[in-house]
């Protein structure tokens, strides 16, 4: 066998453990990517997303909240199958 033909040596269980919770995330992160960009109302990407989600992440809800600093509001959110793109903007009293 020649120096080129030296095979590579064989990670651990632990090593291809931790490549394979990678690999699962960086395929996440290209699903999540596709469905952000794909979807025009954040009602629809927040469902989406969460369902892609599920895979990984047992969860009940899923929220989004976003600040609107010019008009002090925050608006949120939820996009679980019960609630269905619930969307609620909040202001200070």
């Amino acid at each position: 066998m020649t120096a080129a033909q030296t095979p590579e040596p064989i990670p651990n269980t632990g090593e291809l453990d931790r490549l394979r919770q990678k690999l699962e995330r960086n395929q996440l992160q290209i699903e999540v990517s596709s469905v952000v960009v794909s979807k025009l109302s954040l009602k629809d990407v927040l469902v989406a997303v969460s369902d892609l989600l599920k895979k990984f992440i047992d969860h009940d809800v899923a929220s989004v909240v976003l600040y609107n600093e010019e008009l002090k509001e925050a608006r949120v959110t939820v996009g679980e199958r019960q609630f269905r793109g619930l969307c609620v903007r909040l202001r200070p009293a």
